[in-house]
């Protein structure tokens, strides 16, 4: 099996608004679900993430559906997300990090009062943009 990095993996829950008591909630979806928010079997493909970038060896395609995987060295799935891979297998093309995207729409939301909050499970780092 080749060995891959993960650099970016959210179980996250967002909050838009000025404060708590007047936040308005969206919907953030979760790693490892289908379209319907429900965690997908191990090797499944799975929704609303992207794979972003990966490195240049690797065979995967940018911008593709990454795929339910389990590794019991990592932090347990839960019932409302699971950890995904590049492949099916979870057998990556390359060694390396990869980068998945989850777009979120803000549109008419007042940018100054958004904030992000939730739980983070990386392998390895987790840069924020």
């Amino acid at each position: 099996m080749i060995q891959k990095r993960v650099a970016i993996i959210f179980r996250l829950g967002m909050a838009l608004g000025a404060g708590l008591l007047s936040a308005t909630p969206i919907t953030v979806h979760n790693t490892g679900v289908n379209g319907s928010d429900v965690v997908q079997a191990i090797g499944a493909a799975t929704s609303f993430w992207t794979l972003l970038s990966e490195l240049v060896s690797a065979s995967e395609t940018r911008g593709g559906t990454p795929f339910r995987y389990f590794n019991g060295a990592y932090y347990a799935d839960n019932a409302v997300s699971g950890w995904v891979s590049p492949t099916a297998s979870g057998n990556a093309g390359a060694g390396g990090n990869y980068v998945y995207e989850l777009a979120v729409d803000l549109t008419g939301f007042n940018l100054a009062t958004v904030s992000i909050s939730g739980t983070l499970a990386p392998t390895t780092t987790v840069p924020l943009v």
